[in-house]
This record gives C-alpha cells, sequence and structure tokens, in this order.
C-alpha cells in the first residue's frame, strides 16, 4: 500500500506535520525529535514550526506542506508548479523565521517526542540546516526553488530515509548535501542519497555533491548493499539492544542522583546514537555475550572498545547490589579514560560507560557515565590506579600497552 493510499480520507495539516515528526521519532530517538516551539506573543500563544531535530551540536528545522488529498494527481502539471512554488516558498520562509525565534529568544523550551521539556540553549547549536517535506504529486522534473540553503524532498523519500537511516545519519547527509551547487529535481533526491550510500559501503571516498544521480541508485543500494540499511540489515537486530539504552537513558532514578539537565543525559544519548551501524551492531552483541556470562559466572564481566579517534565505550554486567555496581564503573570509566588521554591526548576525546544486570533481567536499570577532556592526577593517584588496573586484569602492565587490549577482561570470551 502506498502514501496516498494509507492517508486517503484523513485530514490534512496537523496529521501530515505529525505524520513527518512521527518518521523521525521511529527512524531514530524521540529524545532528539521536538515538536513545533510555542512562543508567547502579548496574549497569543503562536507555535513556530512543525517540528525539530537536534542532536548535539546538529539543528534541523523541518516544516510540511501538504495538499488536499482529494487533489493528488489530479491538478494538471501548471496548477501543480503553482502550488508547489507558493507553499515551498512559505515554508522556507517559516524555517528561517523560526531560527530567528529560536537565537532571539533563549528562554524557550522545547519538549521531545520522549516528552521530556528542554531549555533551548542556542550556544551548543552550530550547524542549522532547513528542511522542507513535501506531501502533492511532484512533476519528474520539478526544481524546487527555496530562497535558501534548504533541502526539500517529498514525504516518502522522508519515510524512507528516516526510516534506513536515523538522526545521526540523517544529519551526515544534511551536512553533505549542504555542498551542492547544482539544483536538483526534488523526486531525485533519494537517488543522491542512495549514490552516496552506495559510494560509504564500497569504503569509497565521499562523492562530490554535485553529481547527477541515476535513477534507480537507491534500488540499486537495497539489491546490493542492504546492511547499509536498518530496515533490511537482518543483524541489525543486535543494534536495538544499544537503542533501548538510548531510550532508558532519560529514566534517572532519584535514588541514583537526579540529572542537573537533560542534557546530561542526551549527551550520552548522542554518543550511542552516532554509532556507525556496523558498531552498533557489534556493541549491542558484545553486551548481550558480557551479561550472559555474569549470571553464568555471578561475577562482573566488562570489556572496552573504541569507537572512532575521539570515543571509548565502556560496558559493565554485574551481579552487586547496584550501589557496588555503580561505583566500580565510575572507577572503571574514569581509569580508562585518564590512561587514554596520557597515551594520545585528545581534548576531544570522551569515554561512555554504561552498567546493567546480567541475563535474564538485563536492562532492568542502567547506569551510565560520560568523562571528557583530561584530569591532572598527582603522581600517586596515577600509581594507585594503575596498579588497581593491572589488579583487574591480572596481567603485568606494558609501559606501551593499549589499556583497550588489556581491559577486555580476562575469563572469557569477547564477542
Amino acid at each position: 500500500m502506498d502514501l496516498d493510499q494509507i492517508l486517503s480520507g484523513t485530514p490534512y495539516g496537523d496529521w501530515t506535520e505529525k505524520l513527518a515528526r512521527e518518521a523521525s521519532a521511529r527512524g531514530g530517538q524521540p529524545d532528539f525529535v521536538y515538536k513545533g516551539i510555542l512562543v508567547r506573543r502579548g496574549r497569543a500563544v503562536r507555535e513556530v514550526g512543525d517540528h525539530l531535530l537536534l542532536l548535539g551540536h546538529q539543528l534541523a528545522i523541518v516544516s510540511v506542506k501538504s495538499r488536499d488529498i482529494t487533489m493528488l494527481g489530479r491538478d494538471d502539471e501548471e496548477r501543480a508548479r503553482n502550488w508547489l512554488d507558493k507553499n515551498i516558498s512559505k515554508a522556507a520562509r517559516q524555517i528561517a523565521g523560526t531560527e530567528r525565534t529560536l537565537w532571539s529568544q533563549p528562554s524557550i523550551r522545547i519538549v521531545s517526542d520522549r516528552g521530556v521539556d528542554v531549555p533551548w540553549i542556542p550556544s551548543r547549536v552550530s550547524e542549522v540546516y532547513g528542511v522542507v517535506v513535501v506531501n502533492y504529486s511532484v512533476p519528474d522534473d520539478y526544481v524546487a526553488a527555496t530562497g535558501g540553503d534548504y533541502i526539500v524532498v517529498p514525504m516518502k523519500t522522508w519515510l524512507d530515509v528516516n526510516a534506513a537511516l536515523g538522526a545521526g545519519a540523517i544529519f551526515n547527509y544534511l551536512r553533505w548535501r549542504r555542498g551542492r551547487t547544482i539544483s536538483l529535481p526534488m523526486v531525485l533526491e533519494q537517488e543522491l542519497l542512495g549514490e552516496q550510500l552506495i559510494q560509504e559501503a564500497n569504503m569509497l571516498p565521499a562523492l562530490n555533491p554535485d553529481l547527477s544521480p541515476r535513477e534507480g541508485a537507491w534500488a540499486e543500494l537495497e539489491s546490493a548493499h542492504p546492511e547499509s540499511l536498518r530496515t533490511l540489515n537482518s543483524d541489525y537486530r543486535w543494534a536495538r539492544v544499544v537503542d533501548a539504552v538510548v531510550a532508558a537513558c532519560h529514566d534517572h532514578d532519584p535514588a541514583w542522583g537526579v540529572p542537573g539537565s537533560p542534557y546530561d543525559y542526551l549527551d550520552i544519548a548522542e554518543v550511542l546514537e552516532r554509532l556507525h551501524p556496523d558498531t552498533k551492531i557489534e556493541l549491542g552483541k558484545r553486551m548481550l555475550e558480557k551479561s550472559r556470562l555474569a549470571f553464568e559466572q555471578n561475577r562482573r564481566r566488562y570489556f572496552a572498545m573504541e569507537d572512532g579517534e575521539e570515543g571509548v565505550i565502556v560496558f559493565l554486567s554485574d551481579p552487586a547490589p547496584r550501589e557496588e555496581r555503580r561505583d566500580f564503573l565510575k572507577f572503571l570509566v574514569f581509569a580508562i579514560h585518564t590512561q587514554m588521554m596520557e597515551r594520545d591526548y585528545n581534548d576531544r576525546k570522551r569515554t561512555v560507560g554504561f552498567a546493567t544486570e546480567p541475563y535474564p533481567s538485563a536492562g532492568r536499570s542502567h547506569d551510565l557515565m560520560l568523562v571528557r577532556g583530561g584530569f591532572d592526577l598527582d603522581p600517586e593517584a596515577r600509581r594507585e590506579r594503575d596498579a588497581l588496573l593491572s589488579e583487574l586484569t591480572s596481567t603485568p602492565r606494558p609501559v606501551d600497552d593499549s589499556v583497550l587490549a588489556r581491559l577486555n577482561d580476562p575469563g572469557g570470551p569477547s564477542v
């Protein structure tokens, strides 16, 4: 059943805006999707924008335009083009207005689709993108003129891309796509993305965004590289274990400390959301294996893995009482982070740690922490840390060895 059939007989307006927003929330995580902004002007309250995607320093302002369902496919070409010109221009103005409002009223609060109230902090955002989503029958050669640096896509493309990629990969695409200087027919937007994802799947350098995409590039991607799309990659079921941790980041048990700001958990969720799908799959497998071993052996099991030049992830499954589990996680994450910083200093380096119970209760509760930057440890503190790490791994500490190799704990396989 195609989109027109699904929506047939359904009132438009708010409904289609909700459809576009829910596509983003279901494709990635609802923590990064925000409803339109409510702004008070005098006695009136006005909604500015349809929805936002906010992932760390990147923001996408999304505006949705839709034609009455009874007119889809029935307008002649001239009428269709006139409607598209008028409404896409209107959407572009609304996006520009939303951006001005966000930066002129820093006291605004935004609410995620998770239901979390988040203070808007303009200084956290350094990249802003505008996306116009159109639910209408688009002529094959129609090129949108937004009058701004915005991307215009059909609704079906927006639904497919969100389902296949998620928030992190969508922002990667928006950043790459911004470099395009040549106009592109709307119906080829998904083909352009398909060309770039084929390039990535073949582990080749990024394409020039000004390329002319081939019709059928997305279909080729689906058939030749299904592992690149979450909807077609059967192994992505392992990555859902990590997605469940992202979903749990906002569930803070007051007994274990309430975060001072929603960003305390959003920063951790962002790290996990941005992981490459292959890394997510590997991480999910290892988490399940360590949780099983912790249950079978009735002792803590843990591992550390790098997820790029700037990041380390630490996972712990521990049958001990939660307070003891949390304290051990704090030590493990801090010890790994500081040793890594001493080995290869990078002020952007960060370490994320999370812990849970062993199987079969794994995931019932999570303890999470994020450590960034450098720490000036005195020699005695450094010696104590190194001695404890060596005791944990039961191996001598080679001077030039990687802490990660030693902290994939002995006594069991790493998946």
